[in-house]
């Protein structure tokens, strides 16, 4: 049996490579409930920065997976799978969705942004993943902001080497939160400081 770090992503989310948005998103859904902050089985086997961790390596995975891009590329370069041009049915993606499947996805990931908002310790993987799931870039960001966009993405990469003093990281996570629709004062409170 795998060890949960070396597991790809279809097995992370428990779904095979050919597996619909709708799976993905179903599997997602289930596997992040069993890792929230009110999940007595996450609650009594892993630490909470254990729990944080697994949460966004799921929502990385899911992430990944729901993009046509980001997936062919994943498939590609880490599991060397050439993309099959005689499959007869294609694989929905989010980037394809168009009118009424498209606001119910949309709506799906509205719930499960709100989901992690949930969480009690914030890091950048997690924040990452709910700007990319709301469409928005570290450029507009910044631009909006006037934060420089390497500061926002060391804050993503937790790479507190390139971030000044912690008064100014909570300045930029406040913005950063409150431009992507997250309350900036619990972002600012419960963003995890590993090297402060």
């Amino acid at each position: 049996m795998k060890k949960i770090e070396d597991l790809n992503y279809y097995e992370l989310l428990n779904v095979s490579e050919d597996a619909t948005l709708s799976d993905i998103h179903r599997a997602y859904l289930l596997i992040a409930s069993a890792y929230s902050k009110d999940s007595l089985a996450a609650y009594n086997i892993l630490s909470e920065n254990e729990r944080v961790d697994m949460l966004g390596r799921i929502e990385t995975a899911y992430t990944t997976l729901s993009y046509k891009k980001k997936r062919l590329l994943y498939d590609k370069e880490v599991l060397k799978i050439e993309p099959d041009r005689n499959t007869s049915a294609p694989i929905l993606f989010a980037n394809d969705i168009k009118d009424e499947d498209d606001i119910k996805f949309k709506e799906e990931n509205e719930k499960s942004v709100l989901k992690l908002t949930d969480l009690s310790i914030f890091g950048g993987a997690q924040l990452k993943n709910i700007r990319e799931m709301k469409g928005i870039t570290l450029d507009e960001i910044s631009k909006k902001t006037r934060i420089r966009s390497s500061y926002l993405k060391a804050i993503e990469e937790e790479d507190f080497d390139r971030l000044p003093e912690e008064v100014y990281i909570r300045g930029f996570l406040r913005s950063y939160a409150g431009y992507i629709g997250l309350d900036p004062e619990m972002v600012s409170k419960n963003y995890k400081f590993k090297k402060i």
